[in-house]
């Protein structure tokens, strides 16, 4: 077994490159980006949602994990 992709993670993978907290934060992060879309509109891009997603108070810490890991990932 690997470890999750996010650094701080101690779990294992269990399908691709996340654990299971992960994993699901990531699915979330992909469907609601859609809703995020149709609400902004086309100029707003995936990058501006991750961003937002880091700096909102209020999300999950596991989402934040994976859109930090994301943003690191596209700047690579």
């Amino acid at each position: 077994m690997q470890r999750c992709a996010i650094k701080e993670c101690i779990n294992d993978t269990v399908e691709g490159s996340y654990c299971t907290e992960h994993a699901t934060a990531f699915e979330n992060i992909e469907f609601n980006f859609k809703k995020w879309k149709k609400a902004y509109g086309e100029a707003f891009s995936y990058e501006e949602y991750l961003q937002n997603l880091t700096n909102t108070p209020k999300v999950g810490r596991n989402i934040v994990d994976v859109a930090q890991q994301l943003i690191e990932n596209q700047s690579t």
